[in-house]
């Protein structure tokens, strides 16, 4: 448990170095407007929850009548609860 405290920490005092390296997440919607979101074609497949979180399995696709892009999620696009977002936008699937 000492290690991934001290993860955090570190984290928290890097944070510009972090943001450089942690991806910032599944970025395919072109749109500003959150309503657009109801529009989407949109697959999600997520395994049911385990123990070993870093086991996490799931692919996303979104498809329109041009085009589809896929793409996997795992442990990185999780936020967690009590998660506090500090700037931008999120959206998220529950």
């Amino acid at each position: 448990m000492d290690d991934f405290v001290r993860f955090l920490r570190d984290r928290e005092l890097n944070s510009e170095k972090y943001e450089k390296l942690t991806p910032q997440g599944i970025d395919y919607i072109s749109s500003s407007k959150i309503k657009d979101i109801f529009n989407l074609n949109l697959e999600i497949y997520a395994e049911k929850p385990q123990k070993d979180i870093h086991d996490f399995v799931g692919t996303f696709r979104v498809s329109s009548e041009e085009s589809s892009q896929d793409g996997s999620l795992n442990v990185e696009n999780v936020l967690w609860a009590n998660t506090v977002l500090a700037s931008g936008r999120v959206v998220g699937v529950v």
